[in-house]
């Protein structure tokens, strides 16, 4: 080696050791500063509140369920076994040490079989203790030996706009996921496509992150306590629903008005006063009364605005909808309107909700034959079956017999009736004249948007006859 590469080579080795005493001196003031800043006030505030979210969803998730629904149908192959058809998965909560579960109405109505799956990995089979399709509640049962852990109701009243929100359940089958937000608002009143079916809302918003399969599932305040039963998301449209929108829960004060009745008595009783109604400055505009109902009997006419039921002032139609549903049948209430330049207080005799309103179809002679009921398509159907889609026409098969006509050749729950021997199929009315017409022929094709094996939607066409049975 020269003695000129023998002093390069030695300047180098001087610059590298002062390099590296220098990142040895830079890391240790580093590990210091950050160490005191993880020990800084600012960073224990947060670990606090991160170890809070952490204990709220362990002492919260033994109490949280996961629900599968399905259907029983004959495959058309009768050689083959009847097949379980997964039809909603959701999730729900333990209630009562005893086995009663709260979640959602559209999660397990019109079910044939109801798997409920603990957080230990036990599953049981539930039995559906009473569903309120008008709120969008169902209270189901299992069977079990020991005390369940459960979830407390809060009081949803005391609940503030900003105020931390946690979502317990199991979105896209993924088993017990939790998100966090805040309360974005409350008493939120949504109105959506439901063909006849009435509806009582009073959801809690939030931006807590729901997807499908949370329906039913707690959402929790920092107590762990429940303030809301996640149901339902609102987007711009149903594609923007896997990505973005606002979520909404059902108040736990109204969970618990609904759960302890169904538990009583499995079902909700509601008033009926029979009139359409529109939302005026001073009241609510009686825009037509059904015939051979309360209000029509008792002298209310269209273009009366309502002011005050039975001493309460009238507002709003969520009010005066509230006072009636709450009134017992054959109850007489006074209900005092602006008649003009008068105003008149009529004596009015409440009568029961009829079925139809309740989510409840009356079946026809030919349901009835087919062993079927039908229905109006609606939000909480393209919800429930991923075969169904906005845009939609025709009437869905609500419920069906598995040993009825229907189901023996091929029909299932959720099917929606498009064709009717060629005539096309818009609503249930339609559905229901084709039906009465058909039986008469002896000979039914009936074409469905069903659900293939794989979930997939497709099209299939079921011939029935009559004249064989």
């Amino acid at each position: 080696m020269n003695k000129k590469n023998f002093i390069l080579l030695s300047i180098l080795g001087i610059l590298a050791t002062i390099l590296s005493l220098s990142l040895m001196n830079c890391s240790g003031r580093s590990l210091k500063n950050y160490t005191a800043q993880n020990s800084s006030p600012d960073i224990q505030t947060l670990l606090t509140i991160q170890n809070a979210f952490v204990k709220i969803a362990d002492q919260a998730k033994p109490a949280v369920v996961g629900i599968t629904a399905y259907n029983v149908r004959n495959p058309l192959n009768t050689s083959r076994p009847w097949e379980r058809i997964r039809m909603t998965n959701g999730s729900g909560f333990i209630y009562r040490k005893d086995g009663y579960i709260l979640t959602n109405d559209h999660v397990v109505d019109s079910a044939e079989e109801i798997d409920v799956t603990l957080l230990d990995g036990r599953k049981f089979k539930a039995k559906i203790v009473g569903i309120d399709p008008n709120t969008d509640i169902a209270v189901i049962k299992i069977d079990v030996k020991e005390e369940l852990p459960t979830l407390k109701l809060a009081d949803s009243d005391r609940v503030k706009v900003g105020q931390f929100a946690i979502a317990i359940g199991n979105p896209f089958g993924m088993n017990y996921s939790v998100t966090t937000g805040i309360v974005s608002g409350k008493g939120r009143d949504l109105r959506y496509y439901s063909g006849d079916l009435i509806t009582y809302h009073d959801f809690i918003q939030t931006d807590a992150w729901i997807n499908r399969g949370n329906s039913g599932g707690p959402l929790l305040n920092i107590q762990g306590e429940v303030i809301g039963m996640n149901s339902m998301i609102r987007a711009e449209s149903p594609s923007s629903m896997r990505f973005s929108g606002a979520g909404f829960s059902i108040s736990a004060n109204m969970l618990k008005n609904i759960g302890e009745q169904l538990m009583a008595k499995g079902q909700i009783n509601r008033g009926w006063l029979g009139i359409r109604m529109q939302e005026v400055d001073n009241g609510v505009r009686v825009s037509e009364t059904i015939r051979d109902n309360p209000a029509q009997l008792a002298g209310i006419q269209a273009g009366d605005v309502i002011i005050e039921y039975n001493g309460q002032p009238i507002r709003t139609a969520k009010e005066l909808q509230w006072a009636v549903a709450n009134t017992a049948a054959g109850e007489v209430v006074n209900i005092k309107v602006q008649r003009g330049e008068k105003v008149e207080t009529l004596k009015v005799q409440v009568s029961e909700m009829p079925a139809r309103y309740k989510g409840q179809p009356e079946p026809s002679t030919a349901m009835v034959k087919l062993g079927i009921l039908i229905h109006d398509l609606t939000d909480t159907h393209i919800k429930r079956f991923s075969h169904l889609e906005a845009g939609d026409q025709g009437a869905i098969v609500q419920d069906i017999d598995p040993n009825g006509l229907a189901a023996k050749n091929g029909m299932r729950t959720g099917d929606l009736i498009t064709v009717i021997n060629g005539k096309k199929i818009h609503n249930v009315e339609e559905c229901a004249r084709a039906l009465e017409t058909a039986i008469e022929k002896k000979i039914i094709n009936i074409t469905v948007k069903t659900s293939s094996d794989d979930g997939e939607p497709q099209e299939k066409n079921v011939t029935i006859n009559i004249s064989d049975h």
